[in-house]
């Protein structure tokens, strides 16, 4: 048997209940749907690490892909990443996404990440560059319309993506705190 109560505030508290889980998870990251979790699986990515998966989208020369980078790195004990790079519009990141991705290691990452990546003469094959558009495409269209569902906000990088102690997926735009990060770790699954 279902019953209402007629109180207003009874109704308002139990839809905020709904909404709000308890602890710290209630103030940091924006709830998105699971199939999120599957759609960044399924891009081409470099892991390190081991533990519980925390996925990140990050482009090449943002400062705040590389701050987070930092953070993940003293943190490979106790958490997968899967670092998922962006390259957007442009013809030199794209190049250099697609040649890091054929390194698929940390260093090239984190050259990438914080635009270190060495100029080298070999351009990345037709091929390459054409998996690098589609993944960006994909990100753009289909990922990027769950991260706006999920925070009401245009996608940006860094933005990370895990699943929490009470397995709802979190989203977590921009440059979190070091603190932040530790909590992300702790409260991945």
């Amino acid at each position: 048997m279902f019953s209402v109560n007629p109180s207003r505030r009874s109704i308002i508290a139990g839809a905020a209940a709904l909404l709000l889980p308890a602890g710290r998870a209630q103030s940091f990251g924006r709830i998105a749907r699971p199939e999120l979790v599957r759609m960044l699986l399924n891009q081409e990515a470099t892991e390190m690490g081991q533990g519980a998966l925390v996925q990140v989208l990050v482009s090449p020369g943002c400062v705040e892909s590389s701050h987070l980078l930092s953070a993940a790195e003293t943190l490979l004990d106790r958490c997968r990443w899967r670092f998922i790079a962006f390259a957007g519009p442009v013809s030199a990141a794209r190049a250099n996404v697609a040649r890091q991705r054929d390194a698929r290691d940390f260093r090239s990452l984190s050259a990438l990440v914080r635009d270190t990546a060495p100029v080298t003469a070999a351009s990345p094959s037709s091929s390459q560059l054409s998996a690098v558009i589609e993944q960006d495409r994909e990100i753009e269209m289909k990922i990027g319309r769950l991260l706006w569902e999920a925070t009401f906000s245009a996608f940006a990088t860094p933005t990370a993506v895990f699943t929490d102690s009470v397995g709802l997926v979190r989203v977590v735009r921009g440059n979190p705190k070091p603190e932040d990060v530790s909590w992300m770790v702790s409260e991945a699954r």
